[in-house]
């Protein structure tokens, strides 16, 4: 299964919840990485996917401001993993795979 693909099935899951569904999330550039990301949106035309951080989705609200969205080439994601919907997504399987 490929990113995108992951990404839709995550979006789609969270529709039906109260809730966004957390998503941990390793940038190729650095190995920084982004515990408990609300994705928020996926954009195939700019090939990006929009989210929070926890974190912010709290402190925003908190300080009364506007929240700060993080904007997520595809290709930048080394990896991707949803515990909650056991789904996972490595830049290395995909290129084992190919």
């Amino acid at each position: 299964m490929n990113l995108r693909e992951i990404i839709e099935i995550v979006l789609k899951e969270q529709s039906n919840h109260f809730r966004p569904i957390p998503v941990d999330i390793t940038i190729l550039n650095g190995n920084i990485l982004l515990r408990a990301f609300h994705i928020y949106d996926l954009n195939l035309n700019k090939n990006s996917v929009k989210g929070l951080t926890q974190q912010e989705e709290y402190a925003h609200v908190r300080e009364e401001r506007d929240p700060v969205y993080c904007y997520l080439k595809l290709d930048e994601i080394k990896e991707l993993s949803c515990p909650d919907l056991d789904l996972e997504y490595s830049s290395r399987m995909s290129l084992v795979r190919a």
